[in-house]
Parts: structure tokens; C-alpha cells; sequence
């Protein structure tokens, strides 16, 4: 489960805050297909990346499972994110782990094998 309490996300544009997500709360369970959708401009990237750990909020929690994002340490949080970089698929090899760039794989579980 991906689940967003209260999320709200603030950046700074010329001395000014410009908010992205304004008090944003969303329970995602474990198989669900969820579709962002909306103009541009709406916070569709920001709220993707909130959920994927590449953000961090200006005000409420981000959770998967049970685990707030940000109360985890940063390897504690790397290796529940569901996105991932080629560098962190090197990483992630190294470790002796399998990582989502070699099998994409979805914060509700399921996952699909990467085409070449």
C-alpha cells in the first residue's frame, strides 16, 4: 500500500512559495491500477515523485506500508523506493541484489519484465 496523508509540497519560485500539492491524502492498495491524470502544471510529477522517495514533503507523511518514507535512513528508503536509476541498478548488482531496471517493478507489487 502507497499511501499520501495530508501531503503538502511548497517550492520556492522568485522569493515566492509556489505550492505543487496542497493537503493531498490517497490510499493506494497493494494491486490497484491507479492513472494520474490532469493539465500541466497540476502536480502530477511532483505527487510521482513524493511517492517514489525523490522528493521529500513540505508538510505531511508519505508511507509504504507502514513505513513513513522519511523517518527511514537513506538505504532504508532506497530500498523500498520503487524507481530506480542505472547507477542504483549497478549498486544494486554489486549488493547482489536485483534491481527495477533490470524488472520494472510497481510500488503495489506486481511487476513486468523490461523490453530491450
Amino acid at each position: 500500500m502507497i499511501a499520501l496523508q495530508s501531503v503538502t509540497k511548497q517550492f520556492q519560485h522568485r522569493s515566492k512559495a509556489v505550492t505543487a500539492l496542497a493537503g493531498v491524502s490517497l490510499e493506494i492498495a497493494k494491486g490497484d491500477f491507479v492513472a494520474v491524470i490532469g493539465p500541466s502544471g497540476s502536480g502530477k510529477s511532483t505527487f510521482l515523485h513524493l511517492q517514489g522517495a525523490m522528493l521529500s514533503p513540505t508538510e505531511g507523511k508519505v508511507r509504504i506500508e507502514n513505513d513513513s518514507l522519511y523517518d527511514l535512513t537513506s538505504d532504508q528508503r532506497s530500498a523500498r523506493c520503487p524507481w530506480c536509476s542505472p547507477d542504483s541498478a549497478r549498486r544494486s548488482r554489486n549488493a547482489g541484489r536485483k534491481c527495477c531496471w533490470d524488472e520494472w517493478a510497481c510500488p503495489t507489487g506486481s511487476t513486468t519484465s523490461r523490453a530491450n
